[in-house]
């Protein structure tokens, strides 16, 4: 089976730090990166920026959907 994004519940992200994820927000804003923690109600994510990459935390309940490159 070829990798892809595949949706995956909020609840499994634990399972996959360190892939790529996709999340798309209440407020309607797309983030992609890599998983870096999951620590209770919070996701930190890696994003690339212009020049380098930002880590930035997300709250789980402003999260509509996940997705995990798997």
């Amino acid at each position: 089976m070829p990798r892809r994004y595949q949706q995956t519940p909020p609840e499994d992200l634990v399972n996959y730090i360190g892939h790529p994820v996709r999340f798309f927000t209440s407020f309607g804003k797309r983030v992609d990166g890599i998983l870096v923690s999951v620590d209770g109600t919070t996701v930190r994510v890696a994003e690339r920026v212009q020049h380098g990459v930002a880590q930035y935390p997300v709250e789980m309940d402003s999260i509509q959907a996940t997705e995990v490159y798997r």
